[in-house]
């Protein structure tokens, strides 16, 4: 009587072990298809870390290419430019490179590779590839000089303001250029050039223009501020004009 019950439950049980083992066989499986899937997986991500790394060289790489090839291609547009106006004017313009810079923070001295050896001295005229002055020779050693520019603090010279004006110009701590000693009376205008005769061939050498203008009540003399023609510090190249 009881024995159609027992048969349905013993099929029930293998029913039921046969799902669990197959629950089991597929867990094994599903566990095997996901450890190789991850392996796989970082395996393509080192990969990838790595193209990405050897991208970011070679990136690197061409863009510090370019930098290079545009440094040279503005140097040597400046040799052109300083080669017309040395054969333009007839004159002796030695190339130096500047190799470092007074450790101060308010002198504006460089130190450039050329000196006695090359027949430099103190005083000489300074430009840049244009022809415009930057400042003048400050002391020489035998393989070395230093260049004093146009706003460090104690640097002076007599210069020019248009025509026939002169006075006395100066740098400043503040890093600004001025011309001293400048009657009220004198006319002077901005945009006035400001500039220099060289001592031999009394070539005019421009320095820059006359951008500020004032008259103080308490002062006899003009306050006249100078914009240089020349971007200061903006190259590692200087020449000096070389005269006996």
């Amino acid at each position: 009587m009881y024995l159609p019950s027992k048969k349905i439950s013993l099929y029930k049980i293998g029913i039921f072990v046969s799902i669990v083992l197959l629950i089991l066989h597929l867990r094994g499986t599903l566990q095997s298809i996901f450890l190789v899937s991850l392996e796989n997986t970082i395996l393509v991500g080192r990969e990838y870390r790595s193209e990405i790394n050897r991208l970011r060289r070679e990136k690197l790489n061409l863009y510090l290419q370019v930098r290079r090839l545009k440094s040279l291609k503005e140097e040597n547009e400046r040799l052109k430019r300083a080669f017309h106006f040395k054969k333009d004017k007839d004159i002796d313009l030695i190339l130096g490179f500047v190799v470092g810079f007074e450790p101060s923070n308010w002198r504006r001295i460089a130190f450039v590779n050329i000196g006695k050896r090359e027949k430099i001295k103190e005083g000489m005229y300074v430009v840049d590839e244009n022809g415009y002055v930057v400042g003048k020779v400050y002391s020489v050693g035998e393989h070395f000089s230093q260049v004093e520019f146009l706003n460090d603090p104690d640097f002076s010279l007599y210069v020019f303001i248009g025509s026939n004006n002169r006075g006395l110009l100066e740098g400043t701590l503040g890093g600004k250029i001025k011309v001293m000693y400048m009657e009220k009376y004198k006319k002077v205008s901005v945009g006035d050039k400001v500039w220099v005769e060289s001592v031999v061939s009394h070539l005019p050498l421009e320095i820059g223009k006359v951008c500020k203008v004032s008259k103080e009540d308490n002062s006899l003399f003009l306050d006249i501020e100078v914009q240089p023609s020349s971007k200061l510090f903006s190259s590692q190249m200087i020449f000096i004009l070389r005269e006996e």
